[in-house]
């Protein structure tokens, strides 16, 4: 059971990071070049 919830809030956390972006390029570098 652990394993299963363990996977399944790593998905949430990714899916939730490609939500925020809004194309392929991450937002650490670009919230850097903003900066």
């Amino acid at each position: 059971a652990q394993g299963f919830t363990i996977f399944a809030v790593l998905a949430s956390i990714m899916y939730a990071g490609q939500s925020e972006q809004s194309g392929p390029t991450p937002p650490k570098p670009n919230r850097s070049s903003t900066s």
